[in-house]
């Protein structure tokens, strides 16, 4: 798909100011087509209307779902749609979330997600023989096929084939070349992949995909109280690889994930959950503002899904450090800038 297909709408001048607060503007006329996304945590509860609320509140057009399978290191087998799992996580809860989200005029993408055991990392599972890669490619498919296949009956916009997996794609690329033909004939939406940060330029079959997906927790800076300026001009040093990867490959990029704790640091190594670090909520906000800042102003760029996003809004965020800009300075942010950037895409 080309770049220039993906519309970016410009009525007016496009140039990012910052007043004397620090705070972005844009002129009113400037409207932006892009993904304005939540990742919408599926949790134990049944939802109904007023779950979606405040995700309309904050201007959100898209939100991504996550069907979570569960895997152990060395071991083939894969669990999911298990009658102990949450029922946002599950097929059930997914089909539901997505009924729910179409009631709201919501987009959404479907992303499959892995759980492995033992605090292990996605992108680090790999086997030794060929038996096992088999064995578990088989299963791989099978989880994936089976959401595809609910994708398309719900016609969901956006299918996810998969979340920070390196060394699996690394191992077996012709796996995921097949899977992504056998893809094409069962469902009718956009494909993309959830690349790690530092794993987007090794993926080898971004040309059969819609889109370059990548969960974006860049290291920054290593300030633990860094100012606006200091995050845009540590950006750069991603920015320009990105945007010469988008255009070597004539693909727009989406944002599979985004986001930053409310802690000091938070641009440090945005990856890693801290518990010991100091409540920060404006260190949040300002790390949110210079990515918005940064790339939604880009034409090559589509948008994003913020991380994360909880179902019962008045119990998420406020007085803590995770991620969710619920209930926290930062909710305001994301509401300003999704405002702003206009979240249907031009087919």
């Amino acid at each position: 798909m080309a770049i220039l297909s993906l519309s970016l709408v410009i009525l007016g001048a496009c140039s990012i100011k910052n007043n004397q607060n620090g705070q972005s503007t844009l002129p009113p006329t400037t409207t932006l087509r892009k993904i304005n996304g939540l990742s919408f945590v599926g949790g134990r509860q049944i939802l109904d209307s007023t779950h979606f609320e405040p995700v309309k509140a904050v201007k959100a057009g898209w939100i991504s779902v996550m069907p979570y399978a569960f895997a152990r290191p060395d071991c083939t087998e894969l669990w999911y749609d298990q009658k102990r799992q949450w029922q946002g996580e599950k097929r059930e809860g997914i089909a539901q979330t997505i009924a729910l989200a179409r009631e709201a005029n919501l987009k959404i993408m479907l992303k499959p997600h892995l759980w492995i055991g033992r605090g292990g990392f996605t992108g680090h599972y790999e086997f030794k023989n060929e038996q096992d890669w088999q064995a578990w490619e088989e299963n791989y498919k099978e989880y994936i096929l089976k959401y595809a296949l609910l994708a398309d009956s719900l016609e969901v916009e956006m299918l996810c084939i998969g979340t920070e997996l390196d060394r699996f794609v690394q191992a077996r690329p012709n796996f995921w070349h097949n899977m992504i033909k056998e893809l094409r004939q069962i469902y009718k939406g956009k494909l993309t992949y959830a690349a790690n940060w530092d794993e987007y330029p090794r993926v080898p079959f971004w040309k059969s995909l819609d889109y370059i997906g990548i969960d974006a927790y860049f290291p920054l800076t290593e300030s633990q109280n860094p100012s606006l300026e200091e995050i845009l001009k540590a950006w750069q040093k991603h920015f320009d690889p990105i945007k010469t990867f988008s255009e070597k490959n004539n693909l727009p990029i989406l944002f599979t994930e985004f986001g930053y704790q409310s802690i000091q640091g938070t641009t440090i190594r945005p990856w890693e959950e801290s518990h010991e670090s100091i409540i920060d909520y404006e260190a949040q906000e300002i790390a949110l503002e210079a990515l918005f800042q940064k790339f939604y102003t880009q034409e090559w760029f589509v948008g994003g899904f913020l991380w994360k996003w909880f179902p019962i809004h008045e119990r998420a965020g406020g007085e803590n450090k995770d991620f969710t800009p619920q209930n926290k300075p930062a909710q305001k942010k994301i509401a300003e800038w999704y405002q702003r950037m206009k979240f249907e895409l031009n087919e």
